[in-house]
């Protein structure tokens, strides 16, 4: 925990660090979890009065059971979950991470799981994510620190995610993470692996580039495949009350931050207009924890 108090105490322009190896997701001991640095480090960073209210960012391909269960029924900590849905005759590992599970308790609402229904998920699909959903509700949570679970198994050339990110939408991600929180809020980043050594390095590369704002070389962009007759996402932003104020800072930096994505998904732009289509069962995934979020207390 020293490390995590080093980058809190900092000055803002030295904020972003980096830290890996470590390990995924703890519900039960197994032979690859055995101990939750990021729920651990939120929780420190908490009670060690370093931080108020701190979200994480889980976007490694199987979902972060274990960070879930920790701070389920903390409404100081949002985690967020993007990962591939395996319920039922789909199995998935580990099965877990259902949209309706938003929290409990005080934490009722502090939990949001986008699942994805099937593999082959895209640029673009993250990319709608983010923008109409994660970096808004990032902006209106306002947090103190951000940890990202930065997993790559969701990146092409991966031996089991089956998905087809590439290394220059997680330097875009990370960019508009970056752009939406402005410059006095710190990132920390956990490498957590994947299962192609190539495809981490990679990918690694680009959120560290992101990270020391440096340009990285977009050459051999991949776009997932047109899917057409989409439904719309359902538009969240005037839902989140602490988003209402004109003048609060945090509206043109999420401007700014949608704009980073916009090569990927063009927020305000109906789905017949986008430049890039993308997966129907992705909006279906979108727009389901949209709705479930909004049932929750918290917002």
């Amino acid at each position: 925990m020293m490390s995590l108090s080093t980058v809190l105490e900092q000055k803002a322009q030295e904020q972003s660090q980096l830290y890996g190896p470590l390990v995924i997701t703890l519900v039960q001991i197994e032979l690859w979890d055995y101990f939750n640095s990021v729920a651990v480090a939120a929780k420190y960073a908490i009670s060690s009065k370093k931080a108020n209210r701190v979200v994480i960012i889980d976007w490694d391909i199987h979902h972060g059971n274990g960070t879930q269960d920790i701070c389920y029924e903390d409404q100081n900590i949002l985690f967020i979950s993007l990962h591939r849905a395996g319920f039922g005759k789909k199995y998935f590992y580990p099965a877990t991470g259902r949209a309706t599970e938003t929290g409990k308790g005080e934490g009722n609402g502090s939990n949001l799981n986008i699942a994805w229904m099937s593999g082959k998920i895209g640029d673009s699909e993250y990319a709608a994510a983010f923008s109409e959903l994660i970096l808004p509700l990032v902006s209106a949570y306002d947090p103190d620190l951000v940890l990202i679970s930065a997993g790559f198994d969701a990146a092409k050339g991966d031996l089991i995610g089956d998905c087809d990110l590439m290394p220059a939408i997680y330097y875009q991600l990370t960019k508009s993470l970056l752009i939406a929180l402005g410059e006095d809020i710190p990132i920390v980043v956990a490498l957590e692996g994947g299962y192609n050594l190539d495809v981490i390095s990679m990918c690694m590369r680009a959120v560290v580039l992101a990270l020391v704002d440096e340009p990285f070389d977009e050459e051999g962009l991949y776009h997932d495949e047109e899917t057409e007759n989409s439904p719309e996402i359902i538009k969240i932003d005037e839902s989140l009350s602490k988003l209402s104020l004109k003048s609060d800072p945090r509206i043109e930096r999420l401007q700014q931050s949608r704009q980073s994505l916009s090569r990927y998904w063009s927020h305000g732009k109906s789905i017949e207009d986008q430049t890039v289509k993308v997966k129907k069962t992705a909006i279906q995934a979108i727009n389901l924890s949209i709705r479930c979020i909004l049932r929750s207390n918290m917002w």
